[in-house]
C-alpha cells in the first residue's frame, strides 16, 4: 500500500492496493491482518486458523466438582487469619484482610452463597441460638434459618470481634467511614479467590466452601433434606446429585436386599 512514514497517507486511497487483482488484494489483506493478530500476542494466525498448531486453549485449573477436606478448609481459614493479624500494613489493607478472613470463616462454616453473606446484617445473627437468618432470593427456600455451628471459635460481639461491631456484617473495607455500605460482588469475590489461591488451592473457588459444607454434613450422616435446608435448596434431590454426586431416583438393589 502507498504510505508515508509507514502509515497510509491521510485522505488518499491506496492506488497500489486498488491496482491489484482480487486475489492479490485478498493476499495483502491476509498479510496485514496476520501481522496485527500475531503481534497482539494471541498466537493465532490466518494461515493455521484459530485451532491450528500455534494456538493452544488456556488450561483451566479450577475443579468445581471438588470439595475441601476438613484439613484443607482449616488451612484456608488459617492463611486468611494470618494475613489479618499482620499489623505492619495500613489501616485500609488491614480492614480488608480482617473482613475477608471473617467472610471466609462464615462461608466455610455455613455454606451460604457469597451474595447472601455480603448482604448479611447484625440483626440477622443470633449467636445464643447459633443460627442466622439468611435473606436469600435465588429460590423459594433461600430465605431460611441456617446453623452457625461451623462458626465456633469466631469472634462475637462481647469479645469485640471485627465483624460483629457493624450493622452490615461484611461492610465494604474500602470505605472506612461507611459501615453500612455493602461490599460489592466483584471485589469481595476477588478477595476470596486471592485467599484461596494464596493458601495453595488453585483448583478451588469461593463456591467450593458451599460444596464442602454439604460434603462434611453428608459424611456426618446428616439427612439430605437438612443439608438442602442449610444450603437453601428447594429440591433435596438437586443437593444430592449436584453437590454430593448421589442419585436419589435410581435403582437401589442393595437396599432392597436388606429389606
Amino acid at each position: 500500500m502507498a504510505s508515508l512514514g509507514g502509515r497510509p497517507q491521510p485522505g488518499k486511497a491506496s492506488t497500489t492496493y486498488y491496482a491489484m487483482s482480487a486475489d492479490q488484494q485478498l493476499s495483502e489483506a491476509q498479510r496485514v491482518l496476520d501481522t496485527h493478530i500475531t503481534s497482539s500476542g494471541t498466537g493465532r494466525c490466518l494461515e493455521c486458523g484459530t485451532c491450528g498448531p500455534c494456538w493452544r486453549p488456556k488450561t483451566r485449573e479450577r475443579d468445581t466438582t471438588r470439595a475441601f477436606t476438613r484439613d484443607e478448609r482449616e488451612a484456608v481459614m488459617a492463611y486468611a487469619d494470618k494475613l489479618a493479624r499482620d499489623e505492619a500494613v495500613n489501616p485500609r489493607t488491614r480492614r480488608k484482610r480482617e473482613t475477608v478472613a471473617d467472610l471466609v470463616a462464615f462461608m466455610a462454616g455455613t455454606g451460604v452463597r457469597i451474595n447472601e453473606a455480603r448482604n448479611l446484617r447484625w440483626d440477622d445473627m443470633d449467636l445464643e441460638a447459633s443460627s442466622v437468618h439468611i435473606r436469600g432470593t435465588k429460590t423459594r427456600a433461600s430465605d431460611r434459618s441456617a446453623d452457625l455451628a461451623g462458626m465456633a471459635g469466631r469472634p462475637d460481639e462481647e469479645q469485640g470481634g471485627s465483624i460483629w461491631r457493624r450493622r452490615v456484617v461484611f461492610s465494604s473495607p474500602h470505605h472506612l467511614n461507611e459501615p453500612e455500605r455493602v461490599w460489592d460482588q466483584s471485589n469481595s469475590a476477588k478477595a476470596l479467590a486471592s485467599i484461596i489461591k494464596g493458601s495453595g488451592f488453585r483448583w478451588a473457588t469461593p463456591h467450593s466452601f458451599r460444596r464442602t459444607v454439604a460434603t462434611l454434613l453428608d459424611q456426618a450422616g446428616v439427612p439430605i433434606a437438612t443439608i438442602a435446608d442449610q444450603l437453601g435448596h428447594t429440591d433435596p434431590a438437586m443437593t444430592a446429585s449436584k453437590y454430593l454426586g448421589r442419585d436419589l431416583i435410581g435403582d437401589k438393589p442393595s437396599v432392597a436386599e436388606q429389606l
